[in-house]
């Protein structure tokens, strides 16, 4: 099934008040070339926030640190240049792994005194020699 058209910001404030000013929901919707249902999700998000803003402005992935926690991360790594990120990580009690705070710090190019090593990360489960069901070995 096909798309509807894309509405930039105004056609979005153009559709919600040819609404309020009393024109049908299915007159909007073809002129704009958009569902019903599109209209009726923009009239009612206008009523309940006062805006047509797209709704999906925080979606992905939540930051692993607080804007705080990275400024520690920050003042740790110049006070300390030379500290490894275990160091680091234990002493500010950060909540997340070594491999995450590997990649926050190379993200931000903080300074480092000490080459970044990317630490070693263990298999949380066992490795297995081969699969005696299958009489295979992987």
């Amino acid at each position: 099934m096909p798309r509807g058209k894309r509405l930039n910001k105004d056609d979005r404030l153009r559709i919600v008040e040819a609404h309020k000013n009393g024109a049908s929901t299915a007159a909007l919707a073809r002129e704009y070339g958009v569902s019903r249902w599109t209209v009726y999700r923009l009239v009612q998000r206008f009523e309940e926030t006062g805006a047509v803003d797209l709704a999906f402005k925080r979606c992905g992935r939540k930051p692993k640190l607080t804007a705080l926690q990275l400024l520690a991360v920050k003042e740790a790594l110049a006070e300390q240049p030379n500290a490894s990120l275990q160091d680091i990580h234990d002493a500010l009690k950060l909540p997340c792994t070594l491999r995450a705070l590997y990649y926050i710090v190379k993200k931000h190019g903080f300074e480092r005194g000490a080459a970044v090593e990317e630490p070693k990360q263990e298999t949380p489960f066992p490795v297995w020699k081969g699969c005696a069901y299958l009489g295979r070995n992987y």
